[in-house]
């Protein structure tokens, strides 16, 4: 059996049982009096305070536009800028200055950025920020990112009353962090991001967090004994991150744990490192379960700790779904339904809640197999996710603007998406972000682009033969493409405002469309040789405000168009 560790009273570091002094800080353990307890003091490569060099208005890279300083790094500014050829998106651009660093500081810095970049490089999380690209001058180092509107939850934490935060909204913050946590962990090798706590994560004004410094994550690398270097911040940083073990993947679940302590009591855990009263001494009104797992979080002995942090997930919903349960009001079990509402049993159970898109989500499409589902949304990102369990499968990143629609062919084979960013992209359902027609484009590689439309797209659908795919644009058209040669067959222009649904009748002879004109058009995509299907077309003017979806039924007898109104008209059709 291995010994037990001695943890030393002043730092908190493990040492040997027999060891005379600790190894870290060198105070003596013959020392019967207890020395009032010191926070950690980890390696301290903080700079002399930076003046940004960077103004308003100032370009880099012939394309980033400087909008104002946001915020300071350990080595440099965080400004807010446009990416002017990427139609003026937001971006972070985070600077490292080399001016003024010690070499010690040089060598760290330069450590730094090039983990950032080296592991921002492949990672693609709703709560990870997107690295677009990085960049030198002869003084500088630059990382242009993603821009997250909001503020570090160490700030937000500050601003609630007792600098603690409601259970329910705790809970949720867990949940979202052990889920990128795990994504992390999952990697191979896995990734440790060694330095979790509030001024390290942005949250935006929906909940949303991210992960926002990778600078001293690191690759788990079995079989070695220690971390080269020890990172980490006091109060938050386990025992082994400052000893003579590597950290682990527990090692985030202890920093994790902490943090959820402190978001819960307000305690700053810095001024008694290592040292935690149970959560339920400190408010006895919250949970007994979730005192038992922060303080199983928060063992200083690693195997002691969940081993995993999907397990900590998994509990944390647990209690998060037994607190909404308890909170639910009585209701009553009349109700008197209107004649013009259709309404489903308010006693269907959720089956899952896919909470992976940043912004909201515009389309969903169910896979024809009914194995999976795909989600578009404002985030500019089209995910897909398995239908039964939730599990995300991968996420498709190549738009530049929000993905209005999401579709799939009907073998299930491939899924097109269409975005303002002017384009409709078709890719490999079966392998993520693997497209099928290389061309290269100022925006990266598509199976086909569609040019002359600068306001966008809006909607997509493949006809059910799978040869034909039909664009909804905000110019007013509903094109039809031909999805085997890539070319356009017709343009249909008989709307007077934004195209916003687009959906094929059930033999593929006809096309319904509607928009920001209030009505719906339905017309023939038989593309004989002359024809105009404006001539063709039967308008339903029934509705009173924007079409933005229409369905047709499994027998092609009528449509479903849903309106702004609150209303959905079913119908008959041609």
């Amino acid at each position: 059996m291995a010994q037990a560790q001695r943890y030393c009273n002043n730092c908190g570091a493990p040492n040997s049982p027999d060891t005379a002094a600790c190894f870290r800080c060198d105070v003596s353990f013959k020392i019967t009096r207890p020395l009032p307890p010191q926070p950690l003091e980890p390696i301290d490569l903080t700079p002399a305070p930076i003046v940004a060099h960077l103004v308003p208005g100032q370009l880099l890279e012939n394309r980033y536009c400087i909008v104002c300083q946001v915020g300071m790094g350990g080595f440099g500014a965080v400004y807010k800028a446009e990416d002017i050829k990427q139609q003026h998106r937001l971006v972070a651009v985070k600077e490292i200055g080399l001016s003024g660093l010690s070499p010690l500081q040089v060598i760290e810095a330069t450590g730094a950025f090039n983990r950032e970049v080296l592991l921002l490089t492949d990672l693609k999380h709703a709560s990870i920020a997107r690295m677009y690209a990085h960049f030198t001058d002869p003084e500088h180092w630059y990382l242009a990112m993603e821009f997250i509107e909001g503020e570090t939850l160490e700030e937000y934490r500050l601003k609630a009353p007792g600098a603690c935060l409601p259970l329910e909204q705790v809970l949720a913050f867990g949940i979202q962090l052990c889920a990128v946590l795990h994504y992390l962990h999952n990697q191979q090798p896995p990734i440790i991001f060694r330095d979790v706590k509030p001024s390290n994560i942005m949250r935006t004004a929906d909940d949303r967090l991210y992960l926002i410094d990778f600078g001293v994550a690191r690759y788990f690398r079995p079989g070695k004994s220690r971390d080269t270097i020890a990172f980490g911040s006091p109060g938050f940083a386990p025992p082994e991150q400052y000893g003579k073990a590597q950290t682990t993947t527990r090692s985030d679940i202890y920093s994790l744990g902490v943090m959820l302590y402190q978001l819960l009591t307000g305690v700053d855990p810095s001024l008694t490192p290592f040292r935690f009263i149970d959560l339920r001494v400190m408010d006895a009104s919250l949970p007994a379960e979730l005192d038992r797992l922060v303080m199983q979080m928060l063992e200083m002995e690693v195997d002691k700790r969940p081993t995993s942090m999907d397990i900590v997930r998994h509990e944390l919903q647990r209690i998060a779904d037994k607190q909404k349960v308890g909170a639910q009001p009585g209701h009553s079990s009349q109700s008197s339904p209107s004649r013009k509402t259709l309404s489903f049993s308010t006693q269907g159970l959720t089956r899952y809640i896919h909470r992976e898109h940043r912004k909201g989500v515009l389309a969903v499409a169910w896979s024809p197999n009914g194995q999976r589902i795909a989600s578009a949304s404002e985030d500019e990102t089209v995910q897909v996710w398995d239908a039964l369990s939730g599990k995300d499968c991968f996420t498709y990143h190549n738009h530049a603007n929000v993905v209005c629609g999401v579709v799939w062919s009907p073998d299930g084979k491939y899924i097109a998406s269409a975005s303002k960013d002017q384009t409709v992209q078709v890719w490999e359902a079966a392998y993520g972000p693997r497209w099928l027609r290389a061309a290269a484009m100022r925006t990266g590689f598509k199976y086909f682009t569609l040019a002359g439309h600068a306001r966008g797209l809006q909607a997509v659908a493949w006809s059910p033969d799978g040869k034909y795919i039909a664009l909804g644009c905000s110019d007013r058209t509903v094109q039809i493409w031909n999805a085997v040669n890539h070319r356009k067959v017709l343009t249909y222009s008989g709307h007077t405002g934004k195209v916003q649904a687009v959906a094929w009748s059930p033999d593929g002879k006809h096309l319904a469309s509607g928009g920001n004109d209030n009505t719906v058009q339905v017309w023939d995509a038989m593309f004989q040789k002359g024809a105009n299907p404006k001539q063709t077309a039967f308008t339903y003017r029934q509705h009173e405000d924007v079409i933005w979806a229409v369905a047709w039924s499994p027998d092609g007898q009528h449509i479903a168009s849903a309106s702004e109104d609150a209303t959905v008209h079913v119908w008959q059709a041609v």
